[in-house]
């Protein structure tokens, strides 16, 4: 099953969008698994589709895991409708990890955040000092997110 097979219609553009950020994932060197079959340790980088992150409610379109660490979330939607959609993964980002569904142990905020329709991709790093949302070539490779968060807790822009 990919990470793609949601009950959408798969000729809907949002469905067709996904389809692109799965191979643009591929690309980048992340696995792509679906949450039924969910295995973070498979692979340095997973994306896993429609993981819910928090008690308090929201489901982004994938989740990204480095090294078994959630460290990010990826937004999917149709293209040309990526206007707004940076507010709704700061959201997701911020309850963040929210709470783990296992266990009641507060987590911190995931720090990258990405909004694609496939076409377009733009990555915010929550640890700017400003953060703010700009157009990148593609999604990183999962060991430059591994290099980025094992460094001190200076910002991208600030460096």
């Amino acid at each position: 099953m990919e990470a793609s097979d949601t009950p959408e219609q798969p000729g809907q553009p949002e469905q067709q969008a996904r389809r692109v950020i799965d191979a643009n994932l591929r690309a980048a060197g992340w696995q792509v698994q679906s949450r039924a079959r969910m295995d973070i340790s498979a692979s340095l980088g997973v994306a896993v589709a429609e993981v819910p992150i928090s008690r308090l409610g929201g489901t982004p379109d994938y989740t990204l895991y480095v090294d078994r660490e959630k460290v990010g979330i990826v937004e999917a939607k149709a293209h040309g409708a990526l206007s707004g959609v940076e507010a709704q993964s700061a959201r997701y980002a911020s309850r963040g990890a929210g709470w783990e569904l296992r266990d009641a142990r507060p987590q911190p905020a995931l720090r990258y955040r990405f909004e694609s329709n496939g076409h377009t991709t733009y990555f915010t790093d929550s640890r700017d000092p400003v953060p703010r949302s700009r157009e990148v070539f593609n999604f990183p490779r999962p060991e430059t997110l591994a290099d980025w968060s094992a460094q001190p807790a200076v910002p991208l822009r600030s460096r």
